[in-house]
């Protein structure tokens, strides 16, 4: 037997994520006689209905022919947006390595609708179809409408300097350019270059350059073309695929997962699977997820152990626990890690499993974020055998308004329920209510 690829399957949603967040909110705007500069960003997002977005990446190694120079793997992408219908098709690639050091690329496609995830690797000639969650595909798209901006949050607009002009097309742009350097190496830098048009708000064009030491700047990323509300034929979002590839399922046998999608993490004969996790706009964050024992009966009844449960109170005593969170500095404008200590909120049960809704409130003042958080799970465990506690996976932020609760966590909910209804004590200002007290008691 050959030694387990390790497939890093984030690569292609990455550079979705990056072609149409960063790129989706921005769009040609009414002309008045204001000026737009990179500060009036987060003030023109969300107009945008629909995206056709052409990138390149380039991904540079050493030239084993020519060990003094570098050889550049050049990979174009493709993105269409269909905001209202929640539909997604992307062409992008997959990395991926062995444990012996190998390592690859996999050309993948992928066409998403509010039911059904179709993705095809072109390397290897599979399709696969997967259910998707109506909420994280309204999420998904959200995000990259609203806010999901990868190398721009609206903290980080302050560190846009002007740095010329020029006309593209019989349009004037301003051209806009931010460096960072890489918190955790801190001889890394990247360079991301912007070009707004003053007169209508309109984002032209976005290159990114990096790198290392001395070495001169190597462009890693750029956007152009980028067409905004076009009108999109359906049949880019159809449901097909080449006949000679391997189908691992059929349209009709889409493969259901677990929750809604997220994973999961295990550990020393346990595991723990998010289902969803919001950000609300007081810095607490809201995630739902499930444990269960993986040396017993993985279906075993799990009721008794949310018997008793108040909101604000203790979690239950699952096989593994998320009993807080924590956030991972990414950049050097990053504020230093922050702890969140969970606390019981509410459950859900759908199928067999029993679903925990934490509420995890920061333990000390919440400063603004530069760049979108990342949260690490902090993992303890009720097992025969005693484990240490463990960091866990990763989670991004989904931040979300106090006026889309009931569309993004009480929908969630219902999701995860068997009645497909939401517990009536979760609601926006309960919530509130609850961190508030949360936070007083971390305090004393």
């Amino acid at each position: 037997m050959g030694k387990p690829a390790i497939r890093y399957a984030t690569a292609a949603v990455f550079l979705v994520s990056i072609a149409s967040g960063l790129l989706l909110v921005f769009g040609p705007l009414r002309a008045t006689n204001k000026a737009y500069g990179m500060t009036d960003l987060s003030a023109l997002l969300g107009s945008a209905r629909t995206l056709h977005v052409q990138s390149t990446c380039w991904l540079y190694d050493p030239d084993p022919n020519r060990p003094e120079f570098e050889q550049a793997t050049v990979i174009p992408c493709e993105v269409w947006v269909d905001v209202p219908n929640l539909r997604t098709h992307f062409i992008s690639y997959m990395s991926w390595s062995t444990p012996d050091g190998k390592k690859g690329l996999n050309r993948v496609e992928g066409v998403h609708d509010h039911q059904v995830a179709m993705d095809i690797d072109h390397t290897e000639k599979t399709v696969r179809f997967n259910k998707v969650s109506v909420v994280q595909r309204r999420l998904a798209v959200r995000d990259q409408i609203q806010r999901n901006l990868n190398y721009i949050t609206e903290e980080q607009l302050e560190y846009f300097v002007r740095v010329g002009q020029e006309t593209i097309n019989g349009t004037l742009y301003d051209i806009w350019e931010r460096e960072d350097t890489d918190i955790h190496h801190p001889d890394r830098r990247k360079k991301i270059r912007c070009w707004l048009a003053p007169a209508t708000g309109e984002l032209g064009r976005i290159y990114i350059w990096r790198k290392t030491g001395d070495e001169k700047w190597r462009l890693t990323w750029c956007a152009d073309p980028i067409e905004r509300d076009v009108d999109i034929p359906d049949s880019i979002f159809a449901f097909e695929a080449p006949q000679d590839y391997k189908y691992q399922n059929t349209l009709e046998t889409a493969y259901g997962g677990e929750g809604l999608g997220q994973g999961w993490y295990m550990m020393g004969g346990a595991r723990v699977s998010p289902a969803i996790n919001f950000t609300l706009d007081d810095g607490s964050v809201i995630m739902a997820w499930h444990s269960d024992d993986l040396q017993a009966d993985r279906y075993q009844e799990q009721g008794h152990l949310f018997k008793d449960l108040i909101p604000g109170g203790e979690l239950p005593k699952l096989p593994m626990v998320v009993y807080g969170l924590k956030t991972v500095p990414l950049e050097s404008h990053s504020p230093p890690e922050i702890t969140y200590v969970g606390r019981h909120l509410a459950f859900t049960k759908k199928d067999r499993w029993y679903y925990e809704w934490a509420l995890y409130v920061p333990s000390g003042p919440l400063p603004s974020f530069v760049q979108r958080p990342l949260y690490r799970m902090l993992c303890r465990f009720n097992l025969a055998n005693d484990q240490p506690p463990r960091v866990g996976n990763p989670l991004s932020e989904n931040k979300i308004a106090s006026n889309e609760f009931d569309l993004f966590v009480r929908e969630a909910m219902a999701e995860l329920s068997d009645d497909g209804r939401a517990p009536e004590h979760v609601t926006y200002e309960n919530v509130m209510r609850w961190a508030n007290e949360i936070r007083a008691s971390l305090a004393n």
